[in-house]
């Protein structure tokens, strides 16, 4: 029997036939291995008395098994309603989603909130000294605008970041996770048309948001197509924005006949202003929102949505931060779920 004292992971992927990468994907319970390649290598840690030590680990300099999930407020966020609120419904779907999958991993997730105005060498130190001193073995982003600069000084020094919604360099060890923005308000758009609306407007989100720029450029691509004119309000992701949208349609002549919203929160400002307006014309119009949270079913009219996969995406991007040979561009998938009488042409 080897030493138990000796052995490392290296010798037990020898043992049991499998790479190193594998033997670290057994120990931290990753999904993706089959359970007969699992069971074969905890067989030869057994056999061997092969056992990780956390506390050893931390000891030799590794990094504890910590993940950690920073939430950008940019200005707009701070003066409105948006991105800051955690607990809003699509915050909520990105963290509980990130806790599932870190989890099923064999890590934990820790949520910080960085916030629009702190100078950003502050927050690039602190991120920086987290890494240095193994607090955190990855971070993710969320939230950043491309105005920020502090996110690519950390990917240019090979820092192990996720960045959610904003291009970075992925030639380094950065990843980038893409919602499929385009093509869902594409879609939202074309079915809106195909169901008899011709007039459709679109409400935009943050112009510094690589999502907002690409709903609205899935929109603009779709109307072309349909041989209609795009006509874009522009806005921010904030019901405060849907509000003042609902107002500047109310006085448009004609008004459209239909809205794809940049987000929910950005429908809800919609449908309640415009419910105060002109409630007749919000029962005829056609609305889609964009990521499809839980409280759409209860709005008058039910809001019909293009749903975000937030599970898809948290297990993708732990796994691409994980796995040195996870693809570092990773999309991820939307469907438009359609309520019942939404996008019904009256």
């Amino acid at each position: 029997m080897t030493n138990p004292k000796t052995i490392n992971s290296a010798q037990i992927a020898k043992l049991a036939g499998v790479s190193r990468s594998t033997v670290s994907k057994v120990v931290n319970n990753y999904p993706d291995i089959p359970e007969e390649t699992k069971n074969k290598v905890r067989s030869v840690m057994d056999k061997h008395g092969y056992t990780p030590n956390a506390a050893a680990q931390v000891l030799k300099g590794k990094a504890q098994s910590v993940v950690a999930l920073y939430i950008y407020a940019s200005e707009t966020d701070t003066e409105t309603d948006s991105l800051c609120r955690l607990g809003s419904p699509y915050v909520m779907g990105v963290i509980s989603n990130f806790i599932m999958a870190a989890s099923q991993c064999g890590y934990r997730m820790m949520v910080e909130l960085l916030v629009h105005g702190e100078d950003e060498q502050e927050i690039k130190g602190s991120i920086k000294k987290s890494f240095e001193s193994k607090s955190i073995t990855a971070a993710v982003f969320l939230g950043l605008p491309d105005t920020v600069t502090f996110i690519d000084q950390l990917v240019a020094e090979n820092f192990p970041v996720a960045v959610i919604d904003r291009d970075v360099d992925q030639s380094r060890t950065a990843v980038n996770i893409y919602t499929n923005d385009s093509q869902g308000a594409y879609q939202a758009a074309h079915h809106l048309h195909k169901q008899g609306f011709e007039s459709i407007c679109f409400i935009g989100g943050d112009p510094d948001k690589r999502s907002a720029r690409m709903r609205e450029e899935g929109y603009c691509r779709a109307m072309q197509e349909c041989g209609a004119v795009p006509f874009v309000i522009p806005g921010h992701f904030s019901e405060l924005s849907g509000a003042h949208a609902a107002e500047q349609i109310a006085d448009m002549s004609p008004r459209p006949e239909a809205v794809v919203c940049a987000s929910d929160a950005v429908a809800y400002g919609l449908i309640r202003r415009l419910r105060e307006i002109d409630a007749q014309y919000l029962d005829m119009l056609g609305i889609v929102g964009f990521d499809d949270t839980y409280f759409n079913d209860f709005q008058h009219p039910p809001l019909s949505s293009l749903k975000v996969d937030f599970a898809a995406m948290a297990r993708s991007t732990i796994s691409a931060l994980l796995d040195p040979e996870h693809n570092k561009s990773v999309p991820v998938p939307v469907e438009l779920v359609v309520r019942a009488s939404s996008l019904c042409r009256h």
